[in-house]
């Protein structure tokens, strides 16, 4: 099946259905049995050329075949799959899910312009979760990381940002009639804790333990302890977030002194913010975690590097993979 054939605005992707079933307006879909045997990390492919998967012995394999106007996130689910926001001029998207072999397991329509962190959430065991974000938001699509399949776990009504820490917790925002945390244990026990107004239209938000959250809105990423008080973790020029494991690194930029300067900080709470990798030639696009360290995604000047960044403090930084390309400037 094509995607493009799905997409009116012509999208054009190639990808394999995988198997499907939904009964009462919940979906719980199948995983794939074919995957390829190495471990690659997903990345945006030479040249804007969709979204690959990298690695570097085999190098790169192209999963979905897009134009750079319609990738707008992606991220890499424990259990190895894709899951990725696509988007045209004037639509609101699309949330797709797909195997490391390419097979596509779900394509859900969005209603409103967004973050992929908005409909979308996995556990550490990779199975995924995503969310409408019409009115009335129901959490009902659940694609489990294995055959044996349980019944998707239970969101309340109009929960987007679906987040889970191990199975004794799950964590969503909600926007009405206040933004709100909402933490639910068990079934259906819920504790609502209310959000001030700076976070009413949320881009992130991280659950790091069970009274430890990030969020981010606007340009600014914030921390919040339960029972405490909001404060900021960096403003005025965020790039991009992630969590790995139970830190934040997050995209940095700005101007002084007429000089620009992009970086790459941590921020663990109890600790504070590092600054772990800085340039005044490239930008970070992204990070994903190597077996051992971080690889770092920069561009800038026409080039494009991925670098290794070794955990031991002070190790320099290694070109594991680059090109020269206009798109890039």
């Amino acid at each position: 099946m094509q995607l493009d054939k799905l997409w009116p605005f012509g999208l054009a992707a190639a990808l394999t259905l995988a198997g499907f079933s939904a009964a009462s307006g919940k979906a719980i879909l199948a995983p794939s049995k074919t995957t390829p045997p190495e471990i690659a990390i997903p990345f945006d492919c030479p040249k804007l050329g969709g979204v690959c998967f990298w690695s570097p012995k085999a190098g790169w394999r192209k999963v979905l075949a897009a134009s750079p106007e319609a990738i707008t996130e992606f991220y890499q689910a424990a259990d190895g799959r894709l899951v990725a926001l696509l988007r045209g001029h004037g639509n609101p998207g699309q949330t797709v899910v797909a195997t490391r072999a390419g097979a596509v397991q779900v394509i859900k329509g969005n209603t409103m312009e967004g973050t992929l962190s908005r409909v979308a959430g996995a556990d550490d065991r990779g199975n995924v979760v995503l969310c409408s974000d019409a009115e009335g938001s129901l959490c009902d699509t659940y694609l489990p990381s294995s055959a044996a399949f349980s019944e998707p776990p239970w969101f309340p009504k109009g929960c987007l940002f679906p987040r889970f820490f191990g199975t004794a917790l799950r964590a969503c925002l909600v926007d009405s009639p206040k933004p709100a945390l909402l933490l639910i244990k068990g079934e259906r026990d819920i504790q609502k804790v209310e959000l001030p107004d700076v976070l009413s239209n949320p881009l992130d938000f991280y659950l790091l333990s069970p009274s430890e959250f990030v969020l981010s809105a606007a340009d600014t990423l914030y921390s919040l302890r339960l029972g405490g008080k909001l404060a900021v973790v960096a403003r005025g020029g965020l790039l991009w977030s992630r969590q790995i494991e139970s830190k934040i690194l997050f995209g940095f930029y700005e101007e002084r002194d007429g000089t620009k300067r992009g970086s790459v900080r941590r921020f663990v709470p109890g600790v504070g913010v590092e600054e772990i990798w800085s340039s005044s030639s490239f930008i970070p696009s992204m990070v994903q975690p190597a077996r051992h360290g971080l690889f770092l995604d920069v561009w800038g000047g026409g080039h494009r590097k991925i670098l290794y960044l070794a955990p031991e403090a002070g190790a320099p930084e290694r070109v594991v993979w680059s090109e020269e390309s206009s798109v890039w400037k």
